[in-house]
């Protein structure tokens, strides 16, 4: 999120603004409180798995940040249209 081209694409393609301010979340401290007193074990099996699943994610980025030299390199982002998105909503 350093680079302002990347963040604008991402605050477009969703339709949100703001993406780089840091906010401290509701239940931050409560969150790591837990995680102290019940750390989460993971073990090597499931840490593969997840590695090999994350495959997809990790070509992604470097599919769209290959050519981080280019002006360009932003504009095949999506711009964020609701009626494209299925999403509980009161009516």
């Amino acid at each position: 999120l350093k680079d302002p081209k990347y963040v604008q694409a991402i605050e477009k393609f969703f339709g949100v603004a703001g993406v780089t301010i840091r906010k401290m979340p509701y239940c931050e401290k409560e969150s790591h409180e837990a995680n102290r007193l019940i750390p989460l074990v993971v073990s090597d099996e499931y840490r593969e798995n997840m590695t090999s699943l994350n495959q997809l994610d990790i070509k992604l980025y470097h599919q769209l940040s290959d050519c981080l030299n280019s002006d360009t390199m932003y504009n095949n982002f999506g711009e964020w249209q609701p009626d494209r998105w299925v999403y509980n909503m009161p009516k």
